[in-house]
């Protein structure tokens, strides 16, 4: 990876790490990891634990009661003194699945010639789509998505849905506690979750091509038997409030949360959680809308990309997804949960934080278009755009290190989205940097963008295709997304030619129906005004 190989460079400048390569480093590990003994590993840990030289931190929201520094001392010392009970392997002989599933019958099989992707379609109505690839043949990445999510439950529910997935990783599935979870599948490179998002739930993983069937087996389980455990919800409650009661300190998140108001309204949707909201959460209505959500295996496609052949995965297919519990109700459907970008102008100062900087966002309601080339040209305004903002406000103005434009929208829903700029700069300077944008936008509203500008995101678009192209991470959430658009796959294969078709006047019309005059949010953190210091 370049990301790795240019770490340990860095590495290698600063440390004087030495380098010999990814393919010696294999082979000495091969040859010195068989000669690393238990009793070698034992050894150790006298000299990694013991009583002298120990520095003990504790962190905890302000405010809250926290034990003294002789009481924690004392914790430590009982615990190093303590004799625990030899370990013992209660899950001696068990499977992640008590019983294997049936397999399901297969439909139908169809191949996409061209896109090289297999397609399975299982009597229970599921989908299976398999995309073989050379790029790592170590890695298969997988998605399941079915249309619904969050906008079907009833808003009354929402957190607790939202957050169901977060309990269930304390509370594990198919019977085993996450502890279970871990020791069942040791060894093994596993990563299986569930994804509940506002419009479409799902599950995403991956795994190593052995250890395939175990990632099934525990799709089947996060899809079919979620556990209800009190200990686990502890926990979960805990660490929840724990992150909120901290994060109500950040002036980031306080500011976040503004912006989130202004641009979204009072849609439940789109209201931060915190303390008192999270105090809603039910995990009895949690886990119904859970199995409701994930009962009716028709509604899912399941995507899989990487190095796998989809002959050898087929039975495995069948057994634990062709067997999946369905009740073919025909394509899913979203609801409307009223999403708008409010009426009107409004331009406010947030004071969050004492640090002497400031950031702005400002955001515009934009046509939430499903058409691709609109999106496409839309997403390459932004580039320009974002170019131009770059050399005006940082090279010209120097009043920013960054400013980035990007493009909001929530696809299958088709009410909202919105255009975003965002720079930071000093307080001072950040209403006659929003009005610098405001020109620049009215500017290229009226000349649009040059041919010299258009040649340059061309060229940085095909760059970032032609990679993502020999990327397994690419493929997945190419394919996944144009599933959940409803749209033709082979259009990933035609990216580099909509490149091409990119000019001007296309983009100039296009950007024409953004960024409206009458209504647009303007939100700037600015640091809170100090009170009481030196004051009589």
């Amino acid at each position: 990876e370049s990301g790795s190989l240019a770490a340990e460079l860095v590495r290698h400048f600063l440390e004087d790490e030495p380098v010999p390569g990814i393919a010696a480093e294999y082979e000495l590990v091969n040859e010195l990891l068989p000669g690393i003994t238990l009793e070698d590993v034992n050894g150790l840990v006298g000299d990694l634990v013991h009583d002298h030289d120990t520095v003990i931190t504790l962190s905890a929201p302000e405010g809250s009661t926290t034990p003294l520094p002789g009481e924690l001392i004392a914790d430590a010392e009982a615990a190093l003194a303590a004799t625990p009970d030899p370990y013992v392997d209660t899950l001696a002989g068990t499977a992640l699945l008590a019983e294997l599933p049936e397999p399901g019958e297969l439909a139908s099989t169809s191949v996409h010639e061209e896109l090289g992707v297999t397609e399975y379609v299982f009597a229970n109505g599921l989908t299976v789509r398999v995309k073989p690839t050379d790029f790592k043949n170590d890695e298969i990445l997988f998605r399941g998505t079915a249309i619904g999510g969050l906008s079907t439950v009833d808003p009354g529910d929402y957190v607790s849905t939202s957050l169901i997935g977060g309990a269930l990783s304390r509370m594990g599935w198919g019977g085993h506690s996450p502890t279970d979870l871990q020791k069942l599948l040791a060894g093994k490179l596993i990563s299986v979750f569930p994804t509940i998002q506002d419009f479409q739930q799902g599950v995403n993983g991956s795994a190593a091509p052995v250890d395939l069937e175990a990632a099934l087996q525990m799709v089947y389980l996060v899809m079919t038997e979620p556990n209800r455990d009190e200990d686990g919800l502890a926990v979960f409650r805990n660490q929840v409030n724990t992150a909120l009661a901290n994060r109500e300190n950040l002036p980031d998140a306080k500011f976040g949360d503004r912006v989130q108001e202004l641009t979204y309204g009072d849609n439940y949707m789109e209201k931060p959680l915190t303390l008192e909201r999270f105090g809603e959460f039910d995990l009895d209505a949690g886990l119904a809308a859970y199995r409701r959500l994930y009962s009716d295996a028709s509604d899912f496609v399941f995507t899989f990309v990487g190095a796998i052949d989809p002959g050898e995965a087929l039975p495995l297919f069948a057994r634990y997804l062709g067997s999946l519990p369905s009740r073919n109700d025909g394509p899913g459907e979203i609801g409307d949960p009223g999403l708008t970008f409010p009426p009107g102008t409004v331009r406010e100062e947030i004071p969050a934080g004492r640090e002497p900087k400031a950031t702005t966002v400002m955001a515009w309601p934009a046509p939430a278009s499903m058409d691709e080339m609109e999106m496409f040209r839309m997403r390459m305004a932004s580039d320009i755009l974002e170019i131009r903002l770059r050399d005006i406000l940082r090279e010209e103005l120097g009043g920013t290190y960054s400013v980035g434009v990007g493009y909001r929208y929530t696809p299958p829903y088709r009410g909202y989205a919105a255009t975003l700029v965002t720079f930071g700069s000093s307080p001072e300077n950040a209403a006659s940097m929003s009005d610098v944008v405001f020109e620049e936008i009215a500017r290229f509203r009226e000349s649009g963008p040059t041919p010299e500008e258009v040649a340059k995101v061309q060229e940085i678009e095909r760059r970032a295709v032609e990679t993502g192209l020999r990327e397994n991470s690419y493929w997945l959430g190419s394919l996944a997304t144009l599933t959940v658009l409803g749209w033709d796959l082979d259009r990933v294969l035609h990216r580099l030619d909509r490149i091409d078709t990119l000019t001007p006047e296309g983009i100039h019309d296009t950007f024409d129906g953004y960024f409206p005059g009458d209504q647009w949010v303007v939100a700037t953190q600015v640091p809170e005004t100090p009170t009481g210091d030196g004051e009589e």
